[in-house]
């Protein structure tokens, strides 16, 4: 009797417990001294938030985005919901610009890209004036990465890149650029244009997405031309730079700057994204390492928690399809340390980026969602 006794009170305890955790978790308080709970505890109330995506399919653009819609096998993501899924080769990539340029520009007005016989002799100062179809990268490296892997992929001597330090009509070769990567990774804003073909892409270095807003107030306002599509991320830098407020006051208080940071952003972001599409994109795990001590996989789960709660409006996406195969990377560099420097598939000496193995399959879901329409 007095085991049977033993073992009710020790179930009606687990049973309590749970329950004071739940509660916890939606009263914000789970964090002690900045310390999250046992990873036992804090993974109850994420499962209990999945339940309802099993039954809601995410929006069409917002699908490629979602980990529920892949099933991720040894080094691979595949597409496993409803929807075409492509590699997206550099004949595909243009393929899909003529076909957004066809059907998002005025047919009333003369198309300045009709004579495509004649591009062989235009100059990169004729054509970056001319409307085209823009793709923005805004952030830190993380998303600088998604930028590289999109020129490199599409390179051509019809390609012409700049950087910020350059004078306004200085355009090089992509080759030429993409060669000097080193010298070129933290300037302010990277434009590249296609001679033949109605395409931009810029990547703008802002590590505090601190000059965002007043960006999107000025394409909302009809100030300055928006880009067709924004891609932005950022979160790394963040923790860097609290670093011994993480060390004295814990996680929660260090991650107050960035909190408030994307508080700005929310509602610009939700109004922008009405009309242009925009992705936020979470931050990768990165390596564990004694050099990473600060950013930590929990670190960021906790910052990627702030940015689903705080960005979750009805029309931009979150980005969370990358993440599963960030953590295969990380668990492939500690069984086998690759570092190819030349192509950049395996950078393990580099403890705080994922390898272009990763970031490869990271532009496929980005082009997927740009370049796809989902049948309802």
């Amino acid at each position: 009797m007095a085991t049977s006794w033993y073992r009710r009170c020790a179930l009606l305890s687990i049973i309590v417990c749970v329950n004071l955790t739940l509660i916890a978790y939606y009263t914000n308080s789970l964090f002690f001294n900045g310390t999250r709970m046992p990873l036992l505890f804090q993974n109850i109330p994420n499962k209990i938030k999945e339940i309802p995506r099993l039954f809601k399919r995410p929006p069409h653009f917002s699908r490629y985005f979602d980990r529920n819609c892949y099933h991720y096998d040894g080094l691979e993501a595949r597409f496993i919901c409803d929807g075409p899924y492509f590699h997206f080769t550099k004949e595909r990539i243009l393929d899909c610009v003529w076909k957004l340029w066809n059907t998002t520009r005025d047919p009333k007005e003369i198309d300045p890209w009709q004579n495509q016989a004649a591009h062989a002799n235009v100059s990169a100062s004729d054509v970056v004036t001319r409307p085209a179809i823009h793709i923005m990268f805004f952030g830190d490296s993380h998303t600088r990465y998604i930028f590289e892997v999109l020129v490199k992929r599409i390179a051509s001597p019809d390609i012409k890149y700049r950087v910020a330090s350059f004078k306004r009509d200085q355009w090089e070769d992509v080759y030429v650029m993409m060669a000097k990567r080193r010298q070129i990774t933290h300037e302010d804003y990277h434009k590249v244009i296609h001679l033949g073909v109605p395409l931009k892409i810029t990547y703008r270095w802002n590590a505090f997405l601190e000059e965002l807003p007043s960006s999107l107030e000025s394409w909302i306002a009809g100030k300055e031309p928006r880009p067709n599509f924004l891609l932005y991320g950022t979160a790394l830098h963040f923790m860097k730079a609290t670093r011994k407020v993480y060390r004295k006051f814990g996680a929660k208080t260090a991650s107050e700057k960035y909190a408030n940071q994307l508080k700005v952003l929310a509602p610009l972001v939700d109004e922008f994204a009405k009309t242009t599409p925009t992705v936020f994109k979470l931050l990768d795990h990165i390596q564990d390492h004694p050099q990473n001590s600060v950013e930590n996989k929990d670190h960021i789960d906790l910052y990627n928690d702030i940015a689903r709660e705080t960005l979750a409006g009805d029309h931009a996406a979150l980005w969370d399809s990358a993440l599963p195969l960030s953590d295969i990377y990380n668990a492939e560099c500690k069984k086998h340390f690759r570092h190819s420097q030349k192509t950049r598939l395996w950078i393990c000496r580099d403890r705080r980026h994922i390898g272009f193995v990763m970031i490869e399959q990271y532009l496929d879901m980005y082009l997927n969602a740009i370049c796809n329409k989902v049948p309802k």
